[in-house]
């Protein structure tokens, strides 16, 4: 139904609210989104809401609190407690460590007490609580719950009004995400409350929050627990999302929540199983001042064993943010390092580094793991993902990668050779390499490098391994088949979604039948020289030599190239005898949840030329934009492959079509 006219409607149109409800344009338009663009995720968001509401609406009522602010759990985090900001926010509320631990929320290297629905939820109904205590109006509560009470401050002295609607104006007074929160929760609410009138139909909730809980006498894993109560890790996890660690902590009883039922089953399967057995590996995170010994008192185990199990000299420096395993007493996994011979740390060390990824937009998670050299279920339980949980773009991912250093070869030096007809050169893995840099810096794919090298898993790369970075001879000559089959699978992380689309303008052509003379190609962003290698059908190394090019990183977009070859090279990306206003691109969805490969489909253009670039100004939002130029919000978004309204950033350049 159309949601202007619904929510236009007579009185009584819309359900009953323990929170003042305003309906204008801001609010419809974030209606629409949901119906639209967003409708995958709320969708999903929809699901979990059943639960977690139930259990969020009785702590609301216990605390004196409406308990339509269960939506406010919808707009922050889609109803999950595994969800987490770039602004380092966690958990079903969003709480960061400073506000968390203001509420009694606290978070170590095993629990985080923000992600545990019930703690969270209690911390959040107490800091409404005193966001309505200053300011005696829910819109401004959430403002600050949104923005920091300085915000609202800030905003009625700039307004001189306690008016949310009156600061909303202002792009003075409020960024453009804290202007959209308000009327995102009203949308939000509305639909939630009376979904099937919104198109929301067959919506298969989750079942409420129901468990048994158990206390554990010592420190015991995730597994462990999983086991002895018939169940999987993954629902161990849901149910104790606030376990970060994988593990109980090491200090005092734990209670642990276990599948309904399952209690009086755990017991007398956790009793059989030793104390030394019911943890069989614990990662410790190098903080300030951490040493060995420290490390190893910590966890009641000697310095040499942590040496041993880590490959590290026992008198070497340990730096801050590496991960450290510890081989805690019975375990399988510490008895076979233990095996190892200790003399072979002299010769190399091995430790877990602690990195960060920033996801950009088009990225999966098997496109990350793969570039970093690790799995995907690695990352996934790193982060505290759950198996069907999809990245989303500027989402911040915790990464440990092997780091080895050899010191048998200078990891800098790399030596040409010949070998038969093509030119062959090798690349010595440094200390830190992945094969995503390694080609990044030879202009040339992942795929490619464990073609040549014969790599099934990138994650077995280690310093010192000696990389060929051969071209393998390719024929020039054009494919006659059809553009459906010659239309090539590039890798994803490779396209972004907004990618241009090549253009025949771009290239210019000699008057030559010679399939052997030369064409200009004109580079356009985000390309490399491997790219257009693999897409022309030469090697990378014909094209440095015919352009004189020493470093492929140095070319840019608009620099013009000479391709020998075919005057007719075959485009990635197009189909190019289709109708002209059909592409072929690789399906993106904005949901934090998406395929892990996204599927091909067939989109229809109206225009590859767009009528007209907006540049967003600061203080813009999409809703302001739409309305400037009389067109959708959901059409800007499909133009520009935008997910959430509140997304787009000064200086960011939008695709506006007249049609």
């Amino acid at each position: 139904m159309d949601a202007s006219r619904l929510l236009r409607g007579e009185p009584g149109t819309l359900p009953k609210f323990d929170i003042p409800i305003e309906v204008n344009d801001r609010v419809i338009a974030w209606v629409e989104y949901f119906q639209g663009a967003g409708r995958k995720r709320f969708q999903l968001y929809l699901e979990r809401s059943g639960r977690y509401i139930p259990m969020m609406r009785q702590i609301l009522k216990e605390e004196g609190l409406p308990q339509d602010l269960v939506y406010i759990s919808l707009i922050e985090s889609g109803f999950s407690p595994h969800a987490y900001s770039r602004a380092h926010a966690a958990g079903l509320w969003q709480f960061i460590r400073s506000t968390g631990k203001m509420y009694g929320l606290s978070s170590d290297d095993w629990v985080d007490e923000r992600r545990d629905p019930y703690k969270a939820t209690r911390a959040a109904a107490r800091l409404f609580r005193d966001l309505y205590k200053d300011y005696g109006d829910w819109y401004l509560a959430m403002v600050g719950y949104n923005a920091g009470p300085g915000r609202v401050k800030k905003a009625i002295s700039i307004t001189g009004s306690k008016n949310f609607w009156v600061m909303a104006d202002d792009r003075n007074a409020l960024r453009a995400e804290t202007r959209d929160y308000v009327p995102k929760f009203i949308a939000a609410a509305i639909i939630a409350k009376m979904p099937e009138k919104f198109g929301f139909t067959n919506i298969e909730y989750h079942a409420p929050l129901d468990f048994d809980t158990y206390l554990l006498d010592s420190q015991t894993d995730l597994n462990v627990i999983a086991k002895c109560s018939n169940s999987d890790i993954e629902e161990i996890r849901w149910l104790n999302p606030h376990l970060v660690g994988g593990v109980t902590p090491p200090s005092g009883p734990t209670e642990i929540r276990i599948p309904k039922g399952t209690s009086e089953s755990f017991g007398e399967k956790y009793a059989a199983i030793p104390r030394e057995e019911r943890v069989r590996i614990v990662h410790h995170i190098v903080k300030k001042g951490d040493t060995l010994s420290k490390i190893a008192k910590r966890y009641k185990v000697s310095i040499n064993a942590v040496a041993v199990a880590n490959n590290i000299n026992r008198h070497g420096h340990l730096k801050r943010g590496m991960t450290l395993t510890i081989p805690v007493k019975g375990s399988v996994a510490a008895a076979a390092v233990a095996a190892n011979d200790s003399s072979s740390s002299k010769s190399s060390s091995s430790t877990k580094k602690m990195s960060f990824h920033v996801v950009r937009a088009g990225e999966t998670a098997g496109a990350i793991a793969s570039k970093h050299g690790v799995t995907v279920s690695q990352l996934k339980s790193w982060n505290n993902l759950n198996k069907k949980a999809m990245v989303r773009a500027g989402q911040k991912l915790k990464l440990y990668v092997d780091v080895r250093t050899a010191s048998s070869e200078s990891p800098a030096s790399s030596s040409p050779r010949q070998s038969g007809n093509a030119s062959v050169s090798v690349h010595i893995v440094a200390r830190g390499d992945t094969l995503g840099a390694i080609a990044s810096k030879y202009g040339t794919s992942v795929k490619n490098l464990m073609e040549i090298n014969g790599i099934d898993d990138p994650s077995k790369l280690r310093a010192g391994q000696k990389l060929s970075l051969a071209s393998r001879a390719v024929s020039k000559e054009v494919p006659s088949s059809s553009p459906s089959e010659t239309f090539a699978a590039e890798s994803v992380q490779d396209v972004e979604p907004s990618a241009s689309i090549p253009s025949v303008a771009s290239i210019t052509q000699n008057d030559s039948s010679n399939s052997e003379s030369f064409f200009t190609y004109t580079i356009k962003p985000g390309e490399t020289l491997g790219g257009i290698a693999n897409r022309h059908k030469v090697s990378t190394s014909d094209l440095m030599k015919w352009n004189s090019i020493k470093n492929p990183r140095t070319l840019r977009a608009g620099t013009k190239i000479k391709i020998k070859g075919s005057s007719s090279p075959v485009y990635v990306g197009v189909a190019k005898s289709a109708p002209p206003k059909q592409i072929v691109v690789a399906s993106a969805s904005p949901a934090p949840e998406a395929m892990a490969h996204p599927t091909e489909e067939k989109l229809e253009v109206a225009e590859l030329t767009p009528d007209l670039v907006y540049n967003v100004k600061s203080g813009d939002t999409l809703w302001g934009i739409a309305r400037m130029h009389r067109v959708s919000i959901a059409d800007i978004q499909r133009w520009n492959n935008l997910g959430d309204p509140s997304s787009v950033k000064p200086g960011t350049k939008l695709t506006i079509r007249k049609n």
